[in-house]
């Protein structure tokens, strides 16, 4: 298993091949399109000249979700006024990328899921460089007269913690992004394949009460089995569903209001029995012994209320929510023959 690190999104080019398969059927899918121009010749080639293509693998964690390219059609071509030498000429290359629009494609979930885990994969690898931006030492104190209402405070607290925090809330807002359309995605394509037509205004439903999950269901995604209904209503936040309750609060307050913020939080030991003067100087206070002092990472919905505490654990949360987008759609592309996403943290995987 690899510990805290991904390799997301690797994307290989491979030579031409003369066959070439979408999960294993034939690879009418997607198309890639270009125009070649190749070094002209005493030799000229036929101007429909085509060779079959490209595959782009998309791994993720300690396996792959394949998505084969169909054939890139290459057109050869001479300039008609160029001088027939038997010298190669330059060659120029253009790749179009054509998105198959007449039937439903369930690649572009895998491709989000790749993207927010590349995120989250970032956010990790910045967060111990950022975290020492955070400068500052614990203090705890209490007033004399109520010594066991502790106060906890930063000495010497850097004004750098403001660039810092917005840059891992950005890359953590990206994260949110990514997972939610990934499901909004799932949900289209579903729609178009159990109804038989593509249908504008679905997304993925997610609500907080029962009560509200028929209406919710019957306006976001119309038309799909009862099978598929049901597999999606397990997962609601009304239910209990952890992961689907963060991405809906988060995911709302980060697309509608402004970003989820990551805030860091300090927690350390004191000992209530050991007190001293307060290390900032005022004769009202005691002041104790920090001990076992350390920096944590929250992700919390933004201008929330003090009182409801410094959010979810940053980490573990964007990890969390992106299992759960994980693990249901996995259960659509499995069903429809597509090759399962599979992506794997420290304690967990899905597949």
């Amino acid at each position: 298993m690899l510990s805290k690190q991904w390799v997301a999104s690797i994307c290989r080019l491979t030579a031409p091949s003369q066959s070439l398969q979408v999960d294993g059927r034939s690879a009418d899918r997607d198309a890639l399109t270009a125009e070649r121009t190749l070094p002209c010749s005493s030799h000229r080639p036929p101007s429909d000249t085509i060779w079959p293509t490209t595959s782009t693998e998309l791994r993720l964690g300690e396996g792959a979700w394949r998505a084969r390219d169909t054939p890139t059609a290459f057109r050869s071509r001479c300039d008609d006024e160029a001088v027939l030498t038997d010298e190669p000429q330059q060659a120029h290359l253009a790749l179009v990328p054509v998105l198959d629009t007449s039937r439903p494609n369930f690649r572009a979930v895998g491709w989000r899921v790749v993207t927010a885990a590349e995120r989250l994969q970032e956010l990790q690898r910045r967060i111990p460089d950022l975290a020492d931006e955070w400068t500052g030492h614990p203090v705890v104190r209490a007033r004399k007269e109520t010594p066991d209402q502790f106060e906890l405070s930063l000495e010497d607290w850097s004004r750098s913690q403001s660039a810092s925090a917005r840059t891992l809330t950005y890359l953590a807002s990206e994260v949110l992004h990514h997972a939610r359309t990934a499901l909004d995605y799932c949900a289209y394509h579903l729609v178009w394949l159990d109804s038989g037509a593509a249908r504008s205004g679905t997304k993925f439903p997610l609500v907080n009460e029962a009560s509200k999950w028929g209406k919710e269901k019957r306006r976001s995604i119309p038309g799909v089995t009862a099978e598929h209904a049901e597999w999606i209503g397990e997962i609601q936040p009304f239910t209990g569903t952890d992961w689907s309750g963060w991405l809906l609060e988060l995911s709302n307050r980060d697309k509608h209001h402004t970003a989820a913020e990551v805030v860091p939080t300090y927690r350390c030991r004191v000992n209530p029995a050991e007190r001293f003067a307060d290390p900032l100087g005022d004769a009202a206070y005691f002041g104790f012994q920090v001990e076992d002092s350390r920096l944590e990472l929250n992700i919390a919905p933004a201008m929330t209320d003090p009182a409801r505490g410094a959010g979810l654990p940053l980490e573990a949360t964007l990890a969390g929510i992106l299992h759960g987008v994980v693990d249901l759609s996995n259960r659509f592309l499995t069903e429809i023959g597509y090759t399962p996403i599979e992506f794997s943290t420290p304690g967990h995987q899905s597949s």
